[in-house]
């Protein structure tokens, strides 16, 4: 009899303990599925950030060669004449006919002696008007192509100055290669490799990039340059191939 209220027992319970067990693993399941599409959120939002840390760094390496430059450039400021370093703007001359509006050197009306071109291009870049510094750079090495002043530094500031100024990628690249070609041991020859890269990049000439961009992954891949190349290579290398 016992044997027999314990079967009924057990046969009523089971549909009921059977529901409960399909309502729990329902709920963990819906857990799961919760934890899922919170880790899919997650994983999504930290690729966002991930390609916004990755963008922030390009920028900062960017600024630390241009930086790691100017501090070079102002220790050997210091030491230049305060005469010679922020020459006095001349007036126009109103005797003489401008013939270029967008030329902003005006030899023929200024004259200007060679500290006065490099002090005013100098000047110019440290105040971000890099039109106007590349053009007293250009000018500088067109009036005086042989005066001593025309060291690897200079070349790489000329070069800096005229890729800056989004107008003068010619000069740009006559520049870099000229410091590459001059001066193989400069601190700035690395430097003057990477702008000439992304010069070709600029101007849509992506095989002489990427010769550039192998040439650095062989030999410089533990370079701030190859790390702001780099970042370059992998946005288009599939566009590319």
């Amino acid at each position: 009899m016992k044997t027999w209220h314990l079967l009924l027992s057990t046969t009523l319970l089971l549909p009921l303990f059977s529901c409960q067990y399909v309502a729990e693993a329902e709920k963990k399941a819906q857990k799961i599925n919760n934890y899922e599409v919170a880790a899919l959120q997650l994983a999504k939002e930290n690729r966002e950030l991930k390609a916004k840390m990755q963008q922030m760094e390009f920028q900062i390496q960017e600024l630390k060669t241009a930086n790691s430059f100017l501090a070079l450039q102002n220790q050997q400021m210091e030491k230049v004449p305060a005469k010679v370093k922020r020459p006095a703007p001349l007036r126009a001359v109103a005797s003489v006919k401008t013939e270029d509006p967008n030329d902003l050197v005006q030899m023929k009306v200024y004259q200007w002696k060679p500290d006065q071109l490099q002090a005013t291009a100098m000047e110019a870049f440290d105040q971000e008007q890099y039109e106007k510094s590349a053009q007293f750079f250009q000018a500088f090495l067109e009036q005086y192509p042989n005066h001593q002043k025309i060291d690897d530094s200079f070349l790489f500031q000329a070069g800096l100055a005229a890729y800056e100024s989004g107008n003068h990628n010619d000069w740009a690249l006559k520049d870099m290669a000229a410091l590459q070609e001059k001066f193989p041991k400069s601190q700035f020859y690395r430097g003057a490799k990477m702008w000439t890269a992304l010069t070709y990049l600029r101007l849509g000439q992506n095989d002489k990039f990427f010769k550039v961009v192998e040439e650095f992954r062989q030999k410089y891949r533990n370079t701030s340059e190859w790390q702001i190349l780099s970042k370059h290579y992998e946005k288009i290398v599939q566009k590319y191939k």
